[in-house]
Formats: structure tokens, C-alpha cells, sequence
């Protein structure tokens, strides 16, 4: 990701000059910037946010780029830790409401911020850029666009975006469990590069390589952290993927926390002759197994049945052909024998004597 970032999300590699043509990378040929989608799936706890101003950080760090313009729509925060640089600039739409109240079919805020956009490249063309795309947009929310204004509206601010002559990278980001299916693959679409995050994802680390760029998950029905860029027409766009390997909280612990304490050793199924488990108890947060108490509670109460494989409760399970309360039984084996004490038509008296003969 970091390699993506630092030389592709700003199309050209090489010094603004008519007599390098020969030696122009195929980045600078493209009639549009690059689009990098940082999406969010459900449960993830807000992780993007810190992805996207780790990119922010990492796209400053570019000699191709001049400028970086973030736009806030929702979390004006992702530039707090970043570091303070005559390449950064930051407009703030969160803290206006009349931004987001319009009513009309077109929002206004999209119209604010292409001017502002506008402004700031007015500024590179009068200083006169170097490099060829030296300008990066990153937006920190499409979600409140989306929220004023209709998706193909939101695609068609997009495209104009990255039609601009001096923009080389547009970085959004997109928190698809509050979008529908659909809205999140045609946002995706539009994507040279993909950033996944969900909350498989967050348990995952990345093993760098030398000749590694990109990472993607090891097991493939885990939906894990992963940085796809996506072949576009023309651009010739080739893709490296390495595996990423997912770090167990077993093995970060040290040896004194690996220790069953005395509470977990009590609490064990198999002193308590409890069936096993469906999961591991350190794959949860709350406790899986019962005490002695609870299991000799348990083992008192009376069920309106009995099981006839030799294991049943309550007082009478030394006398199986007894009926006293709401326990009975049935001549079949392992089978379940019900009595509703409620039913007014309930005889216990033999149900052959019912019969005319």
C-alpha cells in the first residue's frame, strides 16, 4: 500500500518536460487520476478513519506531489495527526448546517466543493507545478454526500474530479454497512485500488516483502485486509499480491498470562461432565461454562419429560414406569412422552377403556 500510495496515486513519475516523451511512465498517459476507495464494512469500529490519515501522511511524504487538499464532511479529526506541511490544506464543511439542508435535486455542497478544488488549482497553475498531476484530493466521507445527494450524482462528481488536468489521486472514503449492496459496487467501481476493511480484517498484519506491493488475505472466505488495484482500460496496470498471516492472540501472550487460573480451572466442562463446547472459551468475550451450583441446580429442576434412554431428573428416576407430577414415560426407547396439565381433556386413565367393544 505504501508503494502504491508514494508512486501511483500520482500519475506521472517524471518531471514536467516536452522532451520526455520517450521516457514517460505510463501513469502520466492516463486521461484520469487514480481513485483509491478506503471502504469500511460492518463492525469494523471506525478503523478507516485511521487508514485514511495514515494515507495522508504517506501521500505528504511524495516529492511528485505539491498539494494535498482534504475535504471533511463528517470527521474534520483524520487531520489531527498529521504532521503540519505547506503542502496540506484542509476545508472543514461539518461544522456548517446549511451545507447539508438543501432541499433541491442538485446539493449545493457538491457545487462549494468544487469551487474550493478549483481555488486550490488556480494556486498550483500560477506556481507553477513540476510535475504533471501534482495534486491529490482526499475525501473523508461519501456517505454524507450520499446523504444529500443521489448516487449518479456522486459518480458524476467523481469523474469530473478526475478529469482535472493537475489533480493525480482522489482518496475517498466510504463506510459501505450504511449503503446498500449496490451503492458500495458502483462506488467500487470506480476505484483503481480498494482498501477493505472489516472486522476479520483488524486481526490481520502485514508481512512486508522487498518485492512485495500489495497485500491480500490468506484464506480466502475471511473477508481480510486487502489492497486490490483493479486493471482499468489503458493503463496496463499489473498486480503483485503477497499473503497476509494472522497473528493469534494465543501466541502474544506472555507465559505468566498463559497460565489457567485457579476460577478457569473450577470451570472446565469435562470435571463438570458438561457436553463440549461449540467454540473455544478464549474465542469469546463471557464465560462459557456453568459452576457446581448452577449444574446441581440444573440437575433438580423437573422437565415436563423424560427421556427413556436410562438418563432422566428429578425424584423419580429410580421408578421409570411411575407418574407423578409432570413426568411420565413411553415403552419406546429414547423417545419423549408430554403431559399438558393445563388440557381440561387429559385422562390418565388407561385410553382402552374409551373404547366400545
Amino acid at each position: 500500500m505504501e508503494e502504491f500510495l508514494l508512486h501511483h496515486c500520482v500519475t506521472s513519475d517524471v518531471t514536467k518536460s516536452a522532451n520526455n516523451d520517450d521516457q514517460g511512465s505510463m501513469w502520466q498517459t492516463s486521461s484520469r487520476a487514480e481513485c483509491v476507495l478506503v471502504q469500511e464494512n460492518r463492525q469494523a469500529h471506525g478503523a478507516s478513519r485511521v487508514i485514511l490519515s495514515s494515507m495522508l501522511q504517506l501521500t505528504l511524504q511524495s516529492f511528485k506531489t505539491t498539494n494535498v487538499l482534504l475535504l471533511t464532511l463528517e470527521s474534520p479529526q483524520v487531520a489531527d495527526d498529521v504532521e503540519a506541511s505547506a503542502k496540506f490544506s484542509h476545508v472543514d464543511y461539518s461544522a456548517d448546517a446549511a451545507h447539508f439542508q438543501s432541499s433541491s435535486s442538485k446539493s449545493q455542497l457538491l457545487t462549494k466543493m468544487m469551487l474550493d478544488i478549483e481555488r486550490v488549482e488556480a494556486k498550483i497553475a500560477l506556481n507553477g507545478a513540476t510535475s504533471a498531476r501534482p495534486m491529490v484530493v482526499v475525501l473523508d466521507s461519501l456517505n454524507a454526500l450520499l446523504q444529500q445527494t443521489s448516487l449518479q450524482q456522486v459518480l458524476l462528481f467523481l469523474r469530473r474530479l478526475r478529469s482535472h488536468a493537475v489533480v493525480g489521486s482522489v482518496i475517498a472514503r466510504l463506510n459501505a454497512g450504511a449503503e446498500s449492496l449496490k451503492v458500495a459496487q458502483a462506488l467500487a467501481a470506480q476505484a483503481t485500488a480498494l482498501n477493505g476493511r472489516s472486522s476479520e480484517s483488524i486481526e490481520y498484519f502485514q508481512v512486508l516483502g522487498s518485492s512485495i506491493k500489495f497485500v491480500a488475505p490468506m484464506d480466502a472466505d475471511h473477508d481480510t485486509t486487502a489492497v486490490d488495484p483493479t486493471p482499468k482500460r489503458k493503463t496496463n496496470i499489473t498486480t503483485e499480491v503477497m499473503k497476509g498471516a494472522k497473528q493469534s492472540e494465543f501466541k502474544r501472550k506472555t507465559q505468566s498470562d498463559s497460565k489457567p487460573s485457579l476460577l478457569a480451572l473450577q470451570n472446565q466442562p469435562e470435571s463438570l461432565g458438561q457436553a463440549p463446547l461449540p467454540v473455544r472459551q478464549e474465542e469469546v468475550s463471557f464465560n462459557l461454562s456453568i459452576s457446581d451450583a448452577e449444574q446441581r441446580a440444573k440437575s433438580q429442576v423437573q422437565l415436563p419429560y423424560m427421556h427413556q434412554g436410562g438418563v432422566s431428573s428429578g425424584s423419580n428416576a429410580t421408578n421409570p414406569g411411575s407418574i407423578s407430577g409432570n413426568i411420565a414415560t413411553s415403552a419406546s426407547n429414547n423417545s419423549l412422552f408430554f403431559i399438558d396439565e393445563d388440557d381440561p381433556d387429559w385422562d390418565d386413565d388407561d385410553l382402552d377403556d374409551d373404547l366400545d367393544i
